[in-house]
C-alpha cells in the first residue's frame, strides 16, 4: 500500500463501510487529505479508540482473559470473511471478469510499473 498522495480516500471510505455495516469497533473517520496542498502528505483524521493492545495487554492478561480476547478476534476475523465478492477488485469497483489469479498478476504488474515511473511512495 502506498502512502504517497492518494492515500486516505479508500481507507476512510472502508472504515466508513465497517462502521455502518458490522459489529465491529472501528474508528470514525472524521477528515481526509489527497490533495498534499495543506501539508506535503495525504492523511486521515480518525476518531481515537479507547484501549490497549494485545501486545502490552498480554502482561497482565490471565489465560480466561487471552481466551477472551482470542474469541472477540475470531468473531471478528468470521464477521469479515461474510463479506464476499464474485470478481477480483477493490470493494469500490466493479471487478474483472478474468479469473482471480490473472487479474491479481496484472494488478501486481501495474503497480510495479508505477513504482518504476514514479516510485514505491507515490
Amino acid at each position: 500500500m502506498a502512502y504517497g498522495p492518494g492515500f486516505g480516500e479508500g481507507e476512510h471510505a472502508i472504515l466508513d463501510l465497517y462502521r455502518k455495516n458490522t459489529r465491529l469497533q472501528v474508528p470514525e473517520p472524521y477528515f481526509y487529505d489527497t490533495s498534499a496542498s495543506e501539508l506535503p502528505c495525504s492523511y486521515l483524521i480518525m476518531q481515537p479508540l479507547r484501549g490497549e493492545n494485545t501486545g502490552s495487554a498480554s502482561r497482565w492478561m490471565n489465560s480466561s482473559d487471552r481466551l477472551q480476547v482470542e474469541r472477540q478476534i475470531a468473531e471478528a476475523v468470521a464477521e469479515l470473511h461474510t463479506y464476499t465478492r464474485e470478481r477480483f477488485g477493490g470493494f469500490r469497483q466493479q471487478g474483472s471478469d478474468l479469473p482471480w489469479g490473472e487479474e491479481f498478476q496484472h494488478s501486481a504488474l501495474r503497480e510495479y510499473r508505477r513504482a518504476e515511473t514514479t516510485g514505491p511512495l507515490s
